[in-house]
């Protein structure tokens, strides 16, 4: 009988692909910046593609050339419609919570839809939390549950609070939005925070772009107005 091989004559490289999570905070981020960043690998997929759709109809470009994707950001100063400006998210939950508190940063009617399983998943800790600070947010079918329409008109800002049971992503929505608030804004997060490292992952991605949070403790972050997204490049891990 032939022994067996126990060690593989297979030589190679593999390169893993980014982050989808990373991809989507990057690439909100350099669209709200002000000029042109460079997201170096960044993962393109279903869920990210709708997410770099949703914010090319805010007013960013968006090109992919190779392994980088090159945004034109507007500095938040989204197109003005006159018509109510529907944007389907399809099925990506990620996309749609965070792109919901995004589209309240300009002025305008926008209409959030997605599949019918999209209706399904719960916005209402979200909704009622951008209501506190200033916007003008409804659901349209079942309550508590998209499609959403959002009079935008700017944010606020001021103190929320919002419960951290639910999904950690309501937070990463606020934080990502706030800098363009009127005002400075305190979110405080009631309960369990779950899943946290993705909102250290946000926080990551905002300082990379040039936006300070003061975090005290583990649920509480402070977000000074006035703060823009700097053009930037980065890599996604």
């Amino acid at each position: 009988m032939r022994a067996l091989k126990t060690r593989s004559d297979i030589d190679g490289t593999v390169i893993l692909p980014g982050s989808k999570s990373l991809t989507h905070r990057a690439l909100i981020a350099a669209a709200l910046a002000d000029g042109k960043s460079v997201l170096e690998r960044p993962l393109v997929c279903e869920d990210t593609t709708l997410t770099a759709k949703a914010l090319r109809q805010l007013g960013a470009q968006m090109v992919l050339e190779q392994e980088r994707m090159l945004v034109t950001g507007n500095g938040g100063l989204f197109p003005g419609f006159r018509e109510r400006k529907e944007i389907f998210l399809g099925n990506s939950g990620t996309s749609y919570r965070l792109i919901l508190s995004i589209v309240a940063v300009g002025r305008g009617d926008y209409l959030l839809t997605g599949t019918p399983r999209m209706n399904l998943r719960p916005i209402g800790h979200l909704v009622r939390a951008l209501r506190s600070l200033g916007v003008d947010v409804d659901c349209m079918g079942q309550p508590d549950h998209p499609p959403a329409w959002v009079k935008a008109g700017g944010i606020r800002g001021g103190i929320v609070s919002i419960p951290g049971d639910t999904s950690s992503q309501y937070v990463s929505s606020l934080l990502l939005a706030c800098p363009y608030a009127e005002e400075d804004t305190e979110i405080h997060v009631t309960g369990t925070l779950v899943s946290g490292p993705y909102v250290d992952m946000t926080l990551k991605t905002m300082e990379q772009f040039g936006v300070s949070v003061n975090r005290e403790g583990p649920d509480r972050f402070k977000v000074k107005a006035g703060q823009r997204y700097r053009p930037s490049f980065i890599r996604i891990e």
